[in-house]
């Protein structure tokens, strides 16, 4: 059986930005994995597997406002998962 595989790192950068004079956001850097496999069974049908954000990071960002008195800060998780498919695929 003919095999084809792939895979791609993304690795997006975490930023700070400031929305205002006294509003800032921060976001951690993010990385997401995917990993695909295409079996070939014939010319007119395959089997896929694909396996997509296999680090199933947790993305994390922050918000901080500041002035004269004081700051006031807030953190945001928000959690992700990895998922699996398989897949047959028939050209018609």
């Amino acid at each position: 059986l003919p095999l084809t595989l792939s895979a791609n790192l993304t690795i997006q950068g975490g930023a700070r930005s400031r929305y205002a004079e006294r509003i800032i956001n921060t976001g951690a850097t993010q990385r997401e994995l995917n990993l695909a496999a295409v079996w070939k069974v014939d010319a007119r049908s395959s089997w896929r597997l694909s396996a997509s954000n296999l680090l199933a990071q947790t993305n994390d960002s922050s918000a901080e406002y500041r002035d004269g008195a004081g700051s006031l800060r807030g953190l945001m998780a928000t959690p992700t998962w990895a998922t699996v498919r398989v897949a047959y695929e028939r050209k018609l």
